[in-house]
């Protein structure tokens, strides 16, 4: 497998077939209502509302995303679809790993994580052809002959010594620098950051990573139509952003049980679903302290969400089948 070691324009990435994109765009449509088009789900991103103001307007009146988790099956790039992978340094699935840097314009590995990407490649004998594009942190953890070797194979090494900083925020800058912030970014596309090993392991880091994905995504509110995806090799975690969020799931990677909705903040949330076993009601506030869901179950094949705070939604994915999910 061979990796590409500069970031090109968004019209180069995903050379398509015409009829395929006519498919994908059918698709599409015959998921949304008809008096909508796929432009008006094409947001991801809004500012956050006031309290209560979303339930009480008309849905035609309130922000619509669309997060369509599909192109997790196919692992196959679309003309519609830009994907961004940020791999940490936590076990991951190597076969997964490998899938997404596949269909990703972009692979950045944080510091220390390419330790282990460059060991799991080589266990695989393909360490000669797998690259990340990026290496991105203050390589205080890098072993010396992983920089070296990378650097021999033209990999972008960027160095950002702040102590501020994780290695989830170094890697998340980068990338609204290179993808957002310098003319590549195109409001017609699907953007996807998936970051491997986002989950899982130590507390106060899995913790930590939840907090700089909801900053993230508050602070970029203007790119409608970037979501962030939190990985492990047992779940994917997203932040549901306020307005109406049509959640399209990955039929075979995402299970449909052992999903759940947790408030980002310690004010009530109001929330409203549509497309679960056991939906939430907007007579139901929604905080720590009083009520999340956890172990709920999809039904559909599209969750709708009504919200007027920032929601964390969990779902479970088939990387490793889990038995009880209970």
């Amino acid at each position: 497998m061979s990796a590409s070691f500069t970031i090109l324009p968004q019209p180069e990435i995903f050379p398509f077939q015409k009829d395929h994109m006519e498919s994908t765009h059918n698709d599409l449509t015959n998921l949304i209502p008809n008096h909508q088009t796929i432009s008006d789900y094409s947001i991801i991103h809004s500012p956050s509302l006031k309290n209560h103001e979303i339930l009480d307007q008309d849905e035609s009146e309130c922000l619509h995303s669309l997060i369509d988790n599909r192109f997790f099956d196919k692992f196959e790039r679309d003309d519609t679809t830009v994907v961004m992978l940020i791999y940490l340094n936590r076990p991951f699935d190597f076969h997964t790993l490998q899938n997404l840097h596949k269909i990703s314009s972009c692979t950045i590995v944080a510091d220390g994580a390419a330790n282990r990407f460059y060991d799991n490649c080589k266990k695989e004998s393909l360490h000669e052809v797998f690259f990340p594009d990026i290496l991105v942190g203050d390589f205080d953890s890098i072993k010396k002959d992983v920089m070296e070797y990378y650097q021999t194979r033209e990999v972008q090494i960027v160095h950002n010594a702040s102590q501020d900083d994780t290695d989830l925020e170094k890697c998340l800058k980068h990338l609204q620098t290179k993808f957002l912030d310098e003319g590549l970014y195109d409001q017609t596309k699907q953007y996807k950051i998936v970051i491997a090993g986002g989950l899982g392991g130590r507390l106060d880091h899995t913790l930590n990573n939840i907090h700089i994905l909801h900053k993230f995504a508050d602070r970029n509110a203007k790119y409608r139509n970037v979501s962030i995806h939190l990985m492990d090799d047992n779940s994917i975690g997203t932040c549901i952003m306020p307005g109406v969020t049509k959640y399209i799931k990955a039929q075979e990677f995402e299970l449909n049980k052992g999903c759940g909705i947790f408030p980002m903040l310690g004010e009530e949330a109001n929330v409203q679903t549509k497309g679960l076993k056991w939906n939430i009601t907007k007579e139901s506030k929604m905080s720590f302290k009083e009520f999340v869901s956890s172990s709920n179950e999809m039904l559909e094949e599209v969750i709708e969400f009504e919200t007027d705070k920032i929601i964390f939604w969990t779902t479970t994915n088939s990387i490793h089948e889990i038995e009880d999910l209970h």
